[in-house]
Formats: structure tokens, C-alpha cells, sequence
């Protein structure tokens, strides 16, 4: 019988959706003896486990503001009149109250941790009974049971099943309500709004990945917000992030939660394989990573009755523990949703979050976490704003005071636990320990230099008080000598830029990092505000994201050839109907428009040089724009931001931190990527492929000599055309020269680039002596002359449908500098002072161009910034070949 079941929730699994799947799952489940009478006894268990007490309530409570206020920046418990909720199950509260699967298909609204009110604070611990003390008088909160639709729900519009993509559709609804409902004006209410979502979009990754990207969730988010921005008065919105969904696999306890598992979130709790189950956990990280993202840059911060925070509780919370396995009073029947008490644990854990500054949130909720209270010196909510006021002030280490006790009254546990620490790991982390304490040392006495550096250079009389120099060779920053706090500031300032420069030192005897360690590095420097305030001083240096001076189009546009031409060799700009290409980081557009810390991270393939045309060429100029002059309906082009794989990355198989050892596989994927795309037809469009990679196999050249040679990269080179020229027709591939990472060296300017300089290309950046440097020097130009005999000993000059073309624009490129100075033009590179930003990327699009419609043996070596395109003529109006560049080609 139980064999017949699990067969019909197969059934079940393949024809519905996430929703419908689960109810029948759950309503076939309940009808099989065996398994109802399982789940009797399990649920018996939880209901002897499940011992919540409340204590009385622990905190003083404060009054409201004397009047109403008109900054969310002073906002107080008592003021908030309405509080409103979306997002998915966890917010509708399913299976709050379950003891049967029936059960789990309820939506027990009124006890759901961030807006039911069902009772008292003593009674059920929610935020709205927490407001509820501050203001009796509180709307809005949902109660009792019933779907969103329901008289009960109110202002919890969240579903059941929800992913983010119907994140603005909620909100429009939660709009439409506030408007309407009885008692809540619209205009004046102070509205608490909690958003939560995204768990349902990770547990169907695995299904559809270029559906669930963080791309995507980062959209959904920002359509949602946009909303509330653009039409909600009076409002602090709780983003919370989303859980870690990998806990599920944990949880897979007996045939009913194994059914329902496999029914509600089979991408966490059984995932294919290892690497299935390594996917899943980094896309929760850039999840979590993108509303930093989304939020840091501002966008919600135009208004003085608006704001939006992060509340990270559930960044590193992982399973609650009790006597070594998962506490299962925290979980519902399923072993999936939550019960009362997990609802008590995450409402005191959001609550102590809306207290907490940024920057000082607690990350992960433990069972005996104290509840924290606001006090009469910081009465309000934490924002960014005011949180910053209180960091400079330097007394917010006593601005939030513990009530005393825990919400959910059982044994304090860690949340992560690592019982096999071997003594090689307990003498690392005693040596680690040893040289910190040095390292601390160290920046206390640099500090102590640095503030004499200070006060030396503000009694300078040749020095201009709004523009300070603060460390040797370091861009300047603008001032306020009217800020009260200027001198605090500067501190700060000095104090973390000495710590930097601990860390570089530190860092420089360790090996080389690679592009996914680079990564997490720049996660765990996002988590730091100060660090944050101070990017963003130094990313307004470059400008990212302001576009590129361009002027109209200047050719004119040539029409096709009469009909397909046969021979490569008579290829018009017009007679291009694909674009492709394969390469590393500057290909992927990394961080072309950072102006955060994880903007680093954005792969903005969009506006990539040699493969974006996210717009048009007056505003971006790009290979694909300037050929969709010739012909509007070009394919292949990439949009938007996303990785390799996201449905906007298109023919752009180019990936961050590439070497030329991973070429091979691009361009196997790229050829059939071509042949799948439906709107290419293979065999008779024509191609432009692009091939750029080798910087990064020259970064870690001193590293590994052999490994990172010119002959290993001709032969990772040979490899990857070889494989075009058998299988590709009808194709014109661009081989770009190498650049000269050795101009990173130039640009270890304050102290931010160094770091990003350290991970990102080590050996350019930090030679070891003058002969390292002449080494990598060397086997810049060798790279060049290599890639360039290969092609031109004719290997792949067999087919007149198909040619290889050096591009060597990169080959004597230097370091762009400032018209009239000897100082770098940053404006040309993202804020890591080593990819480009929207102007250098721009300038490598007109060379690349300029590049195609010049003779091979008359192609300029360099670009110079400003240069303008060339066109080509009726005379020779094809892209230039070895063949038809010599003189009487007819």
C-alpha cells in the first residue's frame, strides 16, 4: 500500500505545480493507515516536546513620540499604527498548528511570527503582539486561520508556495488593502511591512535554472519595493533574507517527511549530487548577497518617510540542535514548515534585528538569545541613517539593553558545531590567534601614526582644508570642515585604512586566491559597514555606471551583400546575423557599474564590449550595437546582468576568473548553444566569435611558470580554434591579443585597489623584484607573437566560409591617463581598479571595430581614449581577412 502511495505522489509531483503538488500529496498521504498512524505518533512526540512558556513582557514600555513623527529615521515602537506582511508559507503560517497532514494544508495566519495577533505577547510571541504592547491600538495583523482572501488575513497577504517572480503582484494587493481597509489612514499610519521570499524560487533551482537566478530574484525584489517606494507613505519595510534551504536534507526524518520533501523542496533535500547540493548553497549566498546589493545602492534612501533594511537573522542560522540531531519541536509534521515555537524564535529574532544597527546585526537566531529593548537614549528602529549618526557619536554600545530572558525556553545550543576539529585544526587556529593579536598590535601603533599624520597635515598652511590628503599617493577626498563629526571621522578613516594595510601584508605571503575565493572575500568585506561607507567614497572616484561620452553614429550604414555570400573573405558588416563569444571576466562585464562592494561581483554582460547590447550604440558603444546599425535583427548578443548560464547571458560564454585552460569547454558549449537556439539557423547565418582570455593565466604567471606558459597557452588556444574551425560554418572569429596586465602595477592606488589588486593578479600587481617583472613582461609579448603565429601559418585558412583574424589593438595599450597630467584616468575602470568600467569597455568596443575594418598588417596596436570609429567604404566595405587585405583582392 505504502508502494501504491508513493507512486501516486509521483504522479502527483510530475502534472502540478509546487502548490497543488503538495495539498494532494498531503491529502493522498492521510488516506494510507500506515502512514496516518506514522504521523499520529510523530506528531504526539512534537506535541510532548513542544513547551513554550512566555515569561512576562521583559521590556520597559516606552511611550510613543510626542507627536507623530515625519522621519522614519525616528521612528519608535508606539508610533507604528499598521503592520502589513508578504511573502510565502512561512508568512501565511502553514502547519503552524498541524498534528495531522490535514493540518499542514492550513494557514494558521494569526500565530505567524512577523503579522499574526491572534492573543497576547504572553500568549503567542509574534511582532505584532511585541507592537502590540507599545501600541494596543495596532491594524492590520492577520488572526485565526483561512487562505489571503479570507476576512482574517487582513494585511498578511503572503502565499502559500509563492516564489519571488509574484512578489509585486502581492504588494499590489497589499497596496489596494491599505487604501481600503477600515480604520488605517493611508496618508499619515506609520506602517511596519515585512518581506520575506525567495525560499521556494532555491528549492526549484535545480528544475529551471535560468528561472530562479539571482538576477531574477534580485528583478522580482526590486519591482516589489519599487512599488511600496513609489506609492506607500510612511513606511520601514523588514527585507528579510532568506533561509539556508540546505538544512532541509538534515530534516528527512521517516516516510512522511521524505514524501513530502520530495514534493515541496527536492532540489534541498535530495539533491543530485555533490556539486547539486555545492549550487545550491552558493545561489542562497548571491541571494542573500544580491538584497544587500539591491538595497546599498540607495535607491530606496530619496525619501525622509521611507526605508527599507536588511534584517540578516537568517544568514548563518542553520538547524536548532538537541542532544546532537535537529530539534524537531521546532518543525511542523512535515519537517519542512514551522511550528509555534520556531514562529516564537524567528519573531524575537526579526524584532531584535529592527534594534540592532547595520553592521551589528546579529546573522543567526540561537533558543536562548536574549530579547533586546529599546531604551530612552535610542527610543527608535535602527535604520542606516541613524545608525550612522550613533556609530559617530561612539556611545552605541549601550544604545539597546537584553530583557532578561529567552523567548523559547530550551537549552541553549550551538548552531554550528564542529565535533571533529583534529589538533593540526586547534594549532592552526592557535598560531592564526597568535599572529592576530600581532596583527592588532600593529594597527594600534600604525593608528597612533596616523592621527600625528593628521594633525600634521590639517596645520599645513599650504594645504586647502576641503581638500586633504590623507596617505601617500591615495586619491583625495572631499571634507566638510562644517561636520561637527569631522574628527571622528577622520579616525575612523585612518584607522581602518591602517588595518588594510596590516591585512595587505598579511595576505602577501600567502598563494595566489582564485576567482571563487576572491568572491567570498568580497562577501565578508560587504558585511561590513564601515568598510561599505568607505568603498563608496572610493567607487565615486570612477565614476561606475555614468555613460560614456558618444557622439551619433558616424557611418554610414552599408547594406548587406545582394545575397549570402559563400566566402568569409566577402563579409559585410550587414551580412552578420549571429554574435558569440568566449573569454573571462572583462567578456562577462564584471563590475562595470559597481558602486557597491558586491557590484564587484555584478557580471554585467550587457554592456560588454564584444558581446552586449543591452543599449543602443549612442549609449553604449559595443560590437553588437555598432553591427545591429548594419543589421537591427543581430542574435546572440547578450542584456542585462546574470552568469553564464542566465537566460540574458545568451551567446556569452565568457566567466569570471577563466584561464585559458577552461577555453576549450567555452567554446564547446558555445557550439551547441548555437545549434540549440532555435532562431539560429547553424549552418547558414554568419558568425562574428570573439576570443579573449590569457590575462588571468598571466596574473598567477609567477605563481606557476610552467603551468601558465606561452606554449601551455598556445596549445589551450590551438585546442579551442581547432575545435571552431571543424564544427562552426560560416564563421569570423576575432582573436584578441592579450592586455597588459602589468599596468595593475600603475594602479595599486589608496587602499582599496591593492586588496582587490592582491586576489585578482598578484604577480602583475606585486612583483616580488625587477627580474619577476621583466619575467611577466616577457611572457606578455611571448603570448602576443605566439597567438599570432599560430594563426598566421595558415592552420585554418582550409575553408573559404571560415577565417581567424588577430585583433592586436591590446598589444601596446598602456594605462589611460588624465588629459594633462601624469595620473590615471580612473573614469576608464571599475572601482577594483583592474576590470573596466562603462568607458573602457566602450574604448576596447571601438578598437576591437576599428580593429576589423583595418588591414591585417596595417592594424593599429593600441587605442588611444576618444579615438573615433572607422567606417567602411563602397569600396571595401568587408571586414578585413589575411586574403583580402592584399592589394587588387577582387
Amino acid at each position: 500500500m505504502q508502494f501504491l502511495v508513493l507512486c501516486t505522489v509521483c504522479v502527483v509531483i510530475l502534472v502540478s505545480d509546487t502548490t497543488a503538488r503538495y495539498s494532494g500529496s498531503s491529502w493522498l498521504v492521510q488516506h494510507n493507515a500506515t502512514v496516518r498512524e506514522e504521523l499520529s505518533r510523530y506528531a504526539q512526540m512534537l506535541d510532548a516536546e513542544h513547551q513554550t512558556v512566555q515569561a512576562e513582557f521583559p521590556c520597559k514600555v516606552m511611550s510613543p513620540s510626542p507627536s507623530v513623527p515625519t522621519s522614519v529615521h525616528k521612528l519608535r515602537p508606539g508610533d507604528i499604527q499598521v503592520i502589513a506582511g508578504v511573502g510565502d508559507s512561512l508568512t501565511a503560517g502553514k502547519g503552524i498548528k498541524a498534528s495531522t497532514i490535514f493540518g499542514l494544508l492550513t494557514d494558521n495566519r494569526g500565530l505567524a511570527w512577523s503579522i499574526g495577533g491572534d492573543g497576547t505577547f504572553e500568549d503567542h510571541l509574534t511582532l505584532p503582539n511585541i507592537l502590540k504592547k507599545y501600541n494596543p491600538g495596532l491594524k492590520g495583523f492577520s488572526v485565526k486561520s483561512g487562505n489571503r482572501d479570507s476576512e482574517n488575513a487582513h494585511l498578511n497577504v503572503a502565499d502559500s508556495g509563492a516564489t519571488s517572480d509574484q512578489l509585486a503582484g502581492q504588494i499590489n494587493l497589499l497596496v489596494e488593502r491599505l487604501k481600503s481597509e477600515e480604520g488605517i489612514d493611508f496618508n499619515n499610519d506609520w506602517k511596519v511591512i515585512t518581506v520575506l521570499i525567495g525560499g521556494n524560487d532555491l528549492c526549484q533551482s535545480c528544475k529551471d535554472g535560468s528561472r530562479y537566478t539571482a538576477d531574477d530574484y534580485m528583478s522580482h525584489l526590486q519591482s516589489g519595493l519599487d512599488i511600496l517606494h513609489q506609492q506607500v507613505p510612511r513606511v520601514f519595510v523588514n527585507l528579510v533574507e532568506p533561509m539556508n534551504m540546505e538544512v532541509v536534507k538534515s530534516l528527512n526524518e521517516g516516510l512522511v517527511c521524505s514524501i513530502l520533501h520530495r514534493v515541496g523542496c527536492s532540489c534541498a533535500a535530495f539533491p543530485e549530487n555533490a556539486e547539486a547540493e555545492k549550487a545550491l548553497i552558493a545561489l542562497t549566498k548571491e541571494y542573500q548577497a544580491r538584497i544587500y546589493e539591491l538595497v546599498e545602492t540607495g535607491r530606496y534612501d530619496t525619501r525622509d518617510d521611507f526605508t527599507v533594511v536588511v534584517q540578516p537573522f537568517f544568514h548563518d542560522t542553520f538547524l536548532p540542535m538537541k542532544d546532537g540531531k535537529p530539534d524537531m519541536s521546532y518543525f511542523a509534521p512535515d519537517c519542512f514548515h514551522i511550528r509555534e515555537k520556531g514562529h516564537h524564535a524567528l519573531a524575537e529574532a526579526l524584532w531584535n534585528n529592527m534594534l540592532e544597527a547595520p553592521g551589528r546585526k546579529l546573522t543567526k537566531w540561537v533558543s536562548t538569545e536574549p530579547f533586546e529593548c529599546p531604551t530612552e537614549q535610542n527610543p527608535y528602529f535602527a535604520t542606516y541613517n541613524n545608525s550612522r549618526r550613533l556609530s559617530s557619536s561612539g556611545n552605541s554600545e549601550n544604545q539597546i539593553t537584553h530583557g532578561g530572558r529567552s523567548a523559547v525556553g530550551v537549552e541553549k545550543q550551538e548552531v554550528c558545531d564542529d565535533g571533529n576539529q583534529t589538533s593540526v585544526t586547534r594549532h592552526v587556529a592557535v598560531v592564526v590567534s597568535a599572529f592576530l593579536l600581532l596583527t592588532l598590535v600593529g594597527v594600534a601603533l600604525m593608528g597612533l601614526w596616523a592621527r600625528y599624520k593628521h594633525r600634521h597635515v590639517r596645520n599645513s598652511k599650504d594645504m586647502h582644508a576641503k581638500d586633504v590628503l590623507l596617505w601617500e599617493n591615495s586619491p583625495k577626498y572631499v571634507l566638510d570642515d562644517d561636520d561637527d563629526d569631522d574628527d571622528d571621522d577622520m579616525e575612523i578613516l585612518f584607522t581602518m585604512r591602517c588595518s588594510f594595510v596590516v591585512l595587505l601584508t598579511c595576505l602577501v605571503a600567502v598563494r595566489s586566491w582564485t576567482y571563487e575565493e576572491y568572491s567570498r572575500f568580497v562577501y565578508r568585506l560587504a558585511a561590513n559597514q564601515t568598510i561599505q561607507r568607505e568603498f563608496s567614497k572610493h567607487a565615486a572616484l570612477f565614476r561606475p555606471g555614468v555613460q560614456p561620452d558618444v557622439a551619433e553614429f558616424p557611418c554610414k550604414p552599408l547594406s548587406p551583400s545582394n545575397s549570402i555570400p559563400t566566402s568569409v573573405h566577402r563579409l559585410r558588416p550587414g551580412d552578420i546575423n549571429v554574435v558569440a563569444a568566449i573569454g573571462d571576466s572583462i567578456t562577462a562585464g564584471t563590475g562595470i557599474t559597481a558602486l557597491t562592494i558586491i557590484g564587484l561581483l555584478r557580471q554585467d554582460r550587457g554592456l560588454s564590449w564584444s558581446i552586449g547590447a543591452q543599449v543602443d550604440y549612442e549609449k553604449q558603444p559595443t560590437l553588437p550595437s555598432i553591427l545591429k546599425k548594419y543589421n537591427p535583427n543581430l542574435k546572440g548578443y547578450a542584456t542585462g546582468s546574470g552568469g553564464v548560464k542566465s537566460k540574458r547571458a545568451h551567446l556569452d560564454l565568457a566567466k569570471p576568473g577563466a584561464k585559458s585552460e577552461a577555453m576549450y569547454q567555452q567554446a564547446r558549449d558555445l557550439v551547441d548553444r548555437m545549434k540549440k537556439d532555435e532562431t539560429i539557423d547553424f549552418k547558414k547565418d554568419w558568425k562574428v566569435i570573439t576570443v579573449f582570455i590569457g590575462g588571468n593565466d598571466l596574473c598567477d604567471f609567477c605563481e606557476d611558470k610552467n603551468k601558465f606558459s606561452p606554449q601551455h597557452y598556445t596549445d589551450n588556444l590551438r585546442k579551442t580554434l581547432d575545435l571552431f574551425y571543424a564544427e562552426v560554418p560560416r564563421a569570423f572569429v576575432n582573436l584578441v591579443e592579450v592586455l597588459h596586465v602589468d599596468i595593475a602595477n600603475q594602479l595599486n592606488i589608496g587602499i582599496i585597489c591593492p586588496i582587490m589588486h592582491f586576489f585578482l593578479c598578484k604577480c602583475a600587481a606585486f612583483p616580488k623584484n625587477g627580474k619577476a617583472e621583466n619575467e611577466l613582461l616577457a611572457a606578455i609579448s611571448t603570448y602576443q607573437q605566439s597567438s599570432a603565429d599560430l594563426v598566421n601559418g595558415g592552420r585554418y585558412d582550409g575553408r573559404d566560409d571560415f577565417t581567424v583574424v588577430v585583433q592586436p589593438f591590446f598589444e601596446k595599450t598602456t594605462l589611460p591617463m588624465k588629459p594633462g597630467t601624469d595620473k590615471p584616468d580612473l573614469e576608464y575602470f571599475a572601482p577594483d581598479c583592474f576590470h573596466l568600467g562603462r568607458k573602457g569597455q566602450a574604448a576596447a568596443a571601438v578598437a576591437l571595430w576599428n580593429n576589423m575594418v583595418e588591414k591585417v598588417q596595417a592594424k593599429r596596436t593600441d587605442w588611444t581614449p576618444g579615438e573615433g570609429l572607422e567606417c567602411p567604404t563602397e569600396e571595401h566595405p568587408y571586414l578585413y581577412t589575411k586574403k583580402n587585405s592584399i592589394p587588387n583582392f577582387t
